[in-house]
């Protein structure tokens, strides 16, 4: 009877022994066939962000990104791609390998349209995020001298195209830039602190500009309107009383008659509302 039950134990024993080998071969295999998921890695910005620069001119400061993992620590050695997405500018590298501290840097210089342009910089695997840059690409079109050095006042951040000819002012607050864009005649006032609103960016040539502006007030400020169509010369004189700007008070005379079709208008000088003198093409000088 004891042995019988020795025997049971036994064999209990040896079952028991025999389901566990069973589970551990089982979990043995299970483990050989498990492959480990690669790690996650992410691009941040570090510095170099929202920049601003004349176009075709490069940033003051490095584009720089750091790749880390999932938890923050640093990778290095990892390759990364830069590459222009908008604006047309060009990398310093196209390429590169982050340091001992995760970081990549770039020097960006910006392209020729005025306005918005970016770059991304991503893993070279493919894998992982990404981080983009963004610029503005000015065109300085007002100057400005303090007495001892130049500086810019005003920029075209929109790409409209925007050419000023002509600046006259009644004050220091009290300022008119006029010129044209690619939508047409530009009459720019500034107040003493702001300049009034540039146009939009808008696409195409217009062949329509101011030439050359003057004043005797605030409130009596006239522009010279010249169509530069080079089989379509001719133009207006345009007047600013101080609210609203007046198109066409006046046409350049050609002869006898008033035409669009006549003699390019160029500068203006001016004494009163009802008083100002226009220098034209051909050698015309026409008295409002």
């Amino acid at each position: 009877m004891d042995l019988s039950l020795g025997n049971w134990n036994l064999e209990m024993e040896i079952s028991r022994l025999a389901a566990f080998g069973l589970v551990l071969v089982v979990a043995a295999s299970g483990a050989c066939g498990d492959t480990t998921s690669p790690v996650q890695l992410t691009v941040t910005v570090v510095a170099g962000d929202h920049q601003s620069a004349n176009v075709s001119h490069p940033l003051a400061n490095p584009l720089t990104i750091s790749v880390t993992t999932s938890d923050g620590a640093s990778v290095a050695g990892v390759p990364v791609v830069w590459t222009v997405i908008a604006g047309g500018g060009t990398l310093s590298a196209s390429s590169g390998i982050t340091d001992a501290q995760g970081r990549a840097s770039v020097y960006w210089t910006l392209g020729n349209p005025a306005g918005t342009q970016s770059v991304t910089a991503a893993l070279a695997s493919g894998n992982g995020s990404s981080a983009s840059f963004f610029a503005t690409a000015v065109v300085p079109i007002v100057l400005h001298y303090d007495g001892t050095a130049w500086s810019t006042a005003l920029e075209d951040i929109n790409g409209a195209s925007v050419s000023l000819a002509s600046i006259w002012g009644a004050s220091g607050s009290a300022v008119f830039a006029v010129g044209g864009s690619c939508s047409g005649q530009v009459a720019l006032q500034y107040d003493g602190s702001h300049w009034s609103q540039l146009p939009a960016s808008c696409q195409g040539v217009s062949w329509v500009g101011y030439a050359s502006v003057f004043g005797s007030s605030v409130s009596d400020v006239f522009a010279t309107l010249r169509n530069n169509l080079p089989m379509r010369m001719g133009g207006y004189l345009d007047h600013f009383n101080g609210q609203n700007w007046s198109v066409g008070v006046y046409g350049v005379p050609c002869g006898n008659n008033i035409d669009m079709l006549c003699a390019g208008p160029h500068g203006v000088w001016s004494g009163s509302p009802n008083d100002a003198f226009v220098v034209a093409d051909s050698g015309i000088i026409a008295h409002y």
